[in-house]
């Protein structure tokens, strides 16, 4: 039960400043491309999930650089937002924590259904899909992306649709730059089925 509450104190904090961490790291972003802070293009052309993760990959080296001030060849995101941060007069500690808080709300708040197709996982797309419907009947469309056979329950026998295949081809040809707009195409296509 504490566990159940704790879960929902973390999911309403993170619904009811989402869209100031989001802010945040838009200012961090447009910083550090408008000033061509070195590295900038580490920010601009990534999702702050992705840029959390990063951090979270860096955080013993940058703990090392905190206690040696060796090693910063190994931290370019911490370096890169703490530039950013002097220029705009930001807390780089502060900004840190909120690009993480940022990614894991982001993490909790979205399916993540997208990445699993770039990803081209059908059957962990399956597997998101069937709990979602168990918990949420009738809410997230697996008929969209599967052609469920038999048993409805076991996702091992969910099939693929050709609509999926096609999306998942599609994300595996396509660079950062067109990448964008086969994120909002498939939204749109998600948000139609929900109607």
């Amino acid at each position: 039960m504490q566990e159940k509450i704790i879960e929902l104190l973390q999911t309403t904090f993170f619904a009811r400043y989402g869209d100031t961490f989001a802010e945040a790291c838009k200012v961090l972003k447009t910083t550090a491309e408008g000033q061509k802070i070195n590295g900038w293009q580490m920010l601009s052309k990534a999702y702050c999930t992705d840029i959390g993760t990063r951090l979270k990959e860096e955080e013993s080296a940058y703990k090392k650089f905190l206690k040696t001030s060796e090693g910063h060849e190994d931290i370019p995101l911490h370096i890169l937002i703490s530039q950013a941060c002097n220029t705009v007069g930001f807390c780089s500690e502060d900004m840190r924590e909120i690009v993480k808080l940022y990614a894991t709300r982001n993490e909790l708040m979205h399916a993540n259904l997208l990445i699993l197709i770039k990803q081209g996982k059908p059957v962990d797309l399956a597997k998101r899909l069937h709990d979602d419907f168990c918990d949420l009947p009738n809410i997230v469309p697996a008929s969209l992306w599967f052609e469920k056979r038999g048993d409805q329950d076991n996702i091992q026998r969910w099939a693929p649709t050709q609509r999926l295949e096609d999306l998942m081809n599609e994300f595996a040809k396509v660079g950062p730059a067109e990448e964008a707009e086969k994120w909002r195409t498939a939204s749109e296509d998600i948000t139609k089925a929900l109607k």
